[in-house]
C-alpha cells in the first residue's frame, strides 16, 4: 500500500499582484510525473487546496481540469480531498456527488443528519479488486467551536473524534493500514513562513496567529494509525515520529518560504509504516532577495543592475534606511527590472533600530489575546510587516474606525 500525501496548493493566489496559473499548471505536471512514477494507491490532499474561500472560475476549472486528467491517467487510484482553513468547505463539497463517480473522495465538513454527526462520511476505504487495502479518517479542517462534545479541551475533542472514527472500524483486519488526515496545527512544528505567538515562558510552546490560537500536540493522534497526513504548515516535516507529517506546500505563498518544497510518498508494509519520502517540486519561478541582510539603496540598485535579464524570479530588494526617509524607491528600482524577466514585488525598507529581529508577540493566554486591543494587535502587524512604528496620524484613522464600528454594534 502507497499513498502520495500533499496540502497547501493555495490555487488563486496572487503573488504581489502577479498571476500564478503557469507556476500551478507546472506543478501539475509535476505532480502527474510523480504519481505515474510512483504508481500510489491514494492521493490524499491535506486542505488549503484554494487561496480563498471564493477562488475565481479560472482557477476552479484549472482545478477540475488537472484532477480529471490525473483520474484519467490512474483511474485505479483513489483520491481523497479534505477543506483547509482557507477553502470554503460547501463550495469544495459541491460535486461530491459528481467526483465520487471517479473515484474522488471530497470532504468539505462534519455535518449532521437528523440532528446526529454524520461521522461515516469521514471514513473513506481503499478498494482494490473488491478488497479494502486501506481506511482514510478524512477529517476536514474544524474551527474548535464546531469540534463534536467529545471532550472538554480543544485538544481533548480532536483526540476524541480520531478516536471515535477508529472504534467504527475496529472489526478491521489488522494488516490494513488506516491513515488519518487533517488541517490543524500541531504544537512544535516548524511554523517557517508563519506569524507565531509566544503564549508561556516556554520556548517550545508557540502557536501560529494564521489559521486561529488553537493548537495540539502530537500526542493527540492515536498509536493506531499508520500515519497522518497533516497539512496547515507550508513546511514539509515530520513531528517527532514518521508517521505524523505535514507535507508542505508545493509552491511557496510568501517571501518566508525559501525553502524547498516537496510532496510525500508513504509506503505500508501491512499497517506498519515501511517508508518515507519526499519528491521536490522544483519551483517555476524561484523566490528571490536582494539582499538577505538590508543594504544601503545605492548598493541595493547596482545588485539588481546586475541581475541577469533572463533570471525569471520573484524579487524582493530590502534597502537599509538611515536617516531621512528615500523617495520613490519602488519606481527607481522598477526602472532597472524593465528589460528583466524577474517581477518586482517589494523594495522593503529597513531602519537600523529595527533590524535586529523583533520580539515575539507576548500573549499570556489565548484569554490575554482576547482581551488585547485591535490598535495593539494592528499596531504590532504594521511594525511586523515595515519595521517602523505605526505612524500617529494612522493610529488615529485606526481608532476612528474602531470607534465608529463599535458604535454601530452598540458595543
Amino acid at each position: 500500500m502507497k499513498i502520495l500525501h500533499t496540502a497547501d496548493w493555495h490555487l488563486g493566489q496572487n503573488f504581489y499582484c502577479f498571476d500564478r496559473t503557469n507556476e500551478y499548471i507546472d506543478f501539475f505536471r509535476q505532480l502527474k510525473g510523480i504519481v505515474a512514477e510512483e504508481q500510489p494507491d491514494a492521493l490524499v490532499i491535506s486542505g488549503d487546496i484554494f487561496d480563498t474561500a471564493v477562488p475565481s472560475n479560472a482557477i476552479v476549472k484549472l482545478y477540475n481540469n488537472e484532477l480529471i486528467d490525473i483520474v484519467k491517467n490512474s483511474p485505479d487510484m483513489k483520491i481523497v480531498v479534505i477543506s483547509g482553513n482557507h477553502d470554503s468547505p460547501s463550495k469544495l463539497e459541491v460535486a461530491e456527488s459528481l467526483w465520487a463517480n471517479f473515484n474522488v473522495s471530497i470532504i468539505g465538513t462534519l455535518n449532521k443528519v437528523d440532528n446526529c454527526y454524520n461521522y461515516d462520511k469521514l471514513i473513506v476505504p481503499v478498494v482494490h479488486d473488491n478488497e479494502t487495502i486501506a481506511y482514510i479518517l478524512a477529517v476536514p479542517y474544524i474551527h474548535a467551536s464546531n469540534y463534536p462534545p467529545l471532550g472538554d479541551s480543544y485538544a481533548d475533542k480532536v483526540a476524541g473524534l480520531y478516536k471515535l472514527l477508529l472504534f467504527r472500524i475496529a472489526d478491521r483486519p489488522d494488516n490494513v493500514p488506516v491513515i488519518a488526515l487533517g488541517h490543524l496545527s500541531v504544537a512544535n512544528a516548524d511554523f517557517s513562513g508563519h506569524k507565531v505567538v509566544k503564549y508561556s515562558d516556554n520556548a517550545d510552546d508557540l502557536m501560529p496567529i494564521i489559521g486561529g490560537v488553537d493548537s495540539v500536540t502530537a500526542d493527540v493522534f492515536d498509536d493506531a494509525l499508520s500515519y497522518v497526513a497533516l497539512g496547515h504548515f507550508h513546511q514539509a516535516q515530520h513531528l517527532g515520529q514518521e508517521n505524523v507529517r505535514y507535507a508542505g506546500s508545493p509552491i511557496a505563498v510568501s517571501f518566508d518560504e525559501k525553502y524547498k518544497h516537496f510532496v510525500t510518498i508513504a509506503e505500508f508494509n501491512g499497517a506498519d509504516l515501511k517508508d518515507v519520502r519526499l519528491k521536490e517540486i522544483t519551483p517555476l519561478k524561484p523566490l528571490f532577495d536582494i539582499a538577505d541582510k538590508a543594504v544601503p539603496f545605492e548598493d541595493a540598485k547596482k545588485m539588481v543592475a546586475a541581475l541577469p535579464n533572463d533570471l525569471s524570479a520573484y524579487l524582493r530588494v530590502n534597502v537599509l534606511v538611515e536617516g531621512v526617509n528615500i523617495p520613490n524607491m519602488f519606481e527607481q528600482i522598477s526602472e532597472l527590472t524593465e528589460n528583466k524577466k524577474v517581477n518586482l514585488c517589494l523594495v522593503r525598507p529597513v531602519y537600523p533600530e529595527t533590524e535586529a529581529k523583533q520580539s515575539p508577540f507576548l500573549v499570556e493566554s489565548v484569554a490575554h489575546f482576547k482581551e488585547m486591543s485591535p490598535l495593539d494587535i494592528a499596531n504590532y502587524v504594521y511594525k511586523e510587516k515595515y519595521s517602523i512604528e505605526m505612524p500617529d496620524e494612522l493610529k488615529k484613522c485606526f481608532s476612528l474606525v474602531i470607534n465608529e464600528l463599535s458604535t454601530e454594534e452598540g458595543v
